[in-house]
């Protein structure tokens, strides 16, 4: 499955690598955003360590030039991409970074997953695909469980 959050925000909002690692840390995740990084040039796998072990995600950022389907605030004029394709450590590693982004500044936030949906035994899957969007504002909270894998 593939998952995409973009977030849209103020470019004067968006924070520094490192500031943006402190606030994943602040806040109770087990990840580490590498922070060797321009948040405005660099396209790409963005590394990261989820509970201690190799993730990340694609990274892609920019001005925002039209999203038609929302109705955005004027001064939201930057967004963040994070893309995820099959590892759920790599997924946690994405949502934790998108949480700990939408805490430091008012944002918007969308999601869309496509994919094989596994809600059946696998010998009872078929291949489907499945998107889904939303808009809704961000709050970090810590949730238990175990760690993905």
């Amino acid at each position: 499955m593939s998952v995409e959050f973009t977030v849209y925000m103020s470019r004067t909002a968006m924070p520094s690598p490192r500031d943006w690692a402190q606030a994943i840390v602040d806040a109770g995740f087990p990840a580490e955003l590498d922070t060797e990084f321009d948040v405005d040039t660099f396209s790409g796998f963005l590394p990261c360590r989820y509970d201690g072990a190799d993730a990340g995600f694609e990274y892609l950022s920019g001005p925002i030039e039209f999203v038609d389907e929302l109705e955005l605030p004027s001064e939201f004029d930057f967004s963040v991409t994070f893309a995820t394709h099959s590892s759920m450590r790599e997924l946690a590693s994405s949502v934790v970074s998108a949480a700990a982004l939408c805490s430091l500044s008012a944002v918007l936030m969308t999601w869309c997953a496509r994919g094989r949906l596994n809600t059946k035994p696998r010998n009872e899957c078929s291949s489907q695909e499945s998107t889904r969007r939303s808009i809704f504002s961000c709050n970090v909270t810590r949730l238990g469980g175990s760690s993905p894998e």
